[in-house]
């Protein structure tokens, strides 16, 4: 008797295994692999723009820059471990355009990410022009433009937008594209954007990505960045390398 329960259950046992084993993962469909990454790009890039955006006019000069420095960070940091999983958080052209040149994604998307991303750019600045008011928007109009008083300027400024979009991009390329060095990806882009800023601020502005240049005077910001994202990707990683998990659209 013992043993034909014994034989009882394993039989159950093994077709449990085949009932599980038979259960096909539902494939996503089109809205989840085209429309709600490029929703999930133009929702956190309006976001992020209008954080940033609003921290640099409203912050009081005796304050120094730690105020945007600080609200860049951390705001880069949660909009990235929020919409990680949806869209790869790229919020940003030169990152798309880094990591499709590494074989992160594919060339259909390169398009829609970066029509996403600049249209967010432009919602968020509007954002934050109808919340603060008129006069410390007057005030901040310019922004980093401001910085350059002289055409001697500009030499040191293209190179400092150069050199920092190299180093960011080739930080999100290693912390979130390549599985040899991948880490917890919103950590190390928010301090970077935190150390960043500061540093970079007194020559050139904080304005590492050309959504954040649609902020009141950010004129031909787009022409600083290919040279940058260029540098940064030449780090290529090999396609083999590139997992599907921050890229859903696979």
């Amino acid at each position: 008797m013992g043993l034909m329960k014994m034989e009882l259950e394993d039989t159950e046992a093994s077709l449990m295994d085949k009932g599980k084993a038979a259960a096909v993962p539902r494939l996503p469909n089109r809205y989840e692999k085209i429309f709600q990454p490029c929703l999930a790009e133009l929702i956190g890039t309006m976001f992020f723009v209008f954080i940033g955006c609003t921290s640099v006019i409203e912050n009081v000069p005796a304050a120094g820059r730690l105020q945007p420095a600080l609200v860049h960070g951390l705001a880069v940091a949660i909009m990235v471990a929020v919409m990680d999983n949806i869209s790869g958080s790229h919020f940003n052209p030169p990152f798309t355009i880094a990591i499709y040149l590494c074989g992160g994604m594919e060339l259909v998307m390169v398009g829609p990410y970066l029509a996403s991303q600049l249209i967010g750019g432009v919602l968020g600045a509007g954002m934050s022009k109808l919340m603060v008011p008129a006069d410390r928007y007057l005030n901040a109009t310019g922004a980093a433009f401001d910085i350059l008083k002289t055409e001697s300027q500009l030499p040191g400024a293209i190179f400092g937008e150069m050199a920092m979009t190299c180093l960011i991009t080739m930080v999100v390329l290693l912390v979130a594209v390549n599985p040899k060095t991948k880490t917890p990806w919103p950590l190390p882009g928010g301090l970077h954007r935190h150390h960043q800023r500061p540093g970079r601020r007194g020559r050139v502005g904080d304005l590492p990505e050309p959504g954040q240049s649609l902020r009141p005077g950010g004129d031909d910001q787009l022409l600083d960045l290919p040279l940058g994202v260029l540098g940064g990707s030449h780090r290529r990683v090999p396609r083999r390398c590139c997992t599907a998990q921050a890229d859903p659209w696979r």
